[in-house]
């Protein structure tokens, strides 16, 4: 018997994991992460699960590769 695929499952089929992503966008899957975990590009991230929606897609295609900003580092106080 095949397994029962519940109505809420579809709209999750057209959702892209990271590897999906990187092989459309033709880039590697740790600058998809970096620019995942600097939150530059819209996801949706569940536990261990980062997916992308289609307007999700559409989103990054409009920032373009952007390079994701450096860490911002703090400044430290000089005590007298």
């Amino acid at each position: 018997m095949g397994r029962a695929v519940s109505a809420g499952a579809e709209p999750f089929a057209k959702w892209l994991t990271v590897a999906q992503l990187a092989e459309l966008m033709q880039i590697g899957e740790d600058k998809i992460r970096d620019r995942v975990n600097t939150k530059t590009w819209p996801h949706y991230r569940d536990k261990n699960t980062t997916r992308f929606t289609p307007e999700h897609i559409a989103r990054i295609q409009e920032l373009g590769h952007q390079e994701p900003e450096p860490p911002k580092r703090r400044r430290r106080t000089t005590r007298a």
